[in-house]
């Protein structure tokens, strides 16, 4: 535990924000050098019908030379959507859910999603707490696994109110009323 803990410490410390690395190619950065509004250069970096041939080219070869990334996180602020969709299950240690979790990301990747995989170690408050997580970032969709000592279904309830479906797989509740997929 020691290691792996001495592990997640080094990346926290190295992480971008906080080293000398280059600053990321902004839209902004992008119109200021091109002298175009912001809105024009994200239209033409999404090849928009309204926008010329010549200014797409420009923009798009500055972008690339500057080597250009949307940020997701202002997308996502911007759409109201991850793109996201979250994975609660006790381990990923067991054949199961390693064919399980598998099988969920390549369809999420074939689609545009993103996998966020979360453990609850079959601890019913760490299943509460990344439900949180699930509702805080926002995501398209939770796979759920439940723990065997899970009693309390309101965290669970919580992700209906804020829009987010809810699948339940392998352990799931007795309620009739939830969405559920039953192995056998």
């Amino acid at each position: 535990m020691f290691a792996l803990t001495f592990v997640v410490e080094i990346l926290i410390l190295s992480s971008p924000h906080l080293s000398n690395m280059r600053p990321n190619t902004t839209l902004k950065k992008i119109s200021q050098i091109l002298d175009l509004s912001i809105s024009t250069v994200s239209r033409a970096l999404k090849n928009h019908p309204d926008i010329s041939d010549k200014t797409k080219q420009k923009v798009m070869e500055l972008a690339t030379a500057l080597e250009y990334e949307p940020n997701t996180y202002a997308i996502n602020l911007r759409t109201n959507n991850s793109r996201v969709f979250g994975l609660i299950l006790p381990n990923v240690s067991s054949y199961f859910y390693d064919s399980f979790i598998s099988a969920v990301e390549e369809d999420c990747r074939k689609n545009d999603y993103t996998l966020m995989i979360l453990q609850s170690g079959d601890d019913p408050d760490t299943e509460t707490n990344n439900l949180r997580l699930c509702r805080q970032n926002r995501v398209a969709g939770v796979f759920a696994c439940i723990s065997p000592g899970t009693t309390d279904m309101r965290p669970f309830l919580k992700l209906d109110e804020v829009a987010i479906p809810l699948i339940f797989f392998d352990k799931v509740p007795e309620d009739e009323t939830v969405v559920k997929v039953c192995m056998a």
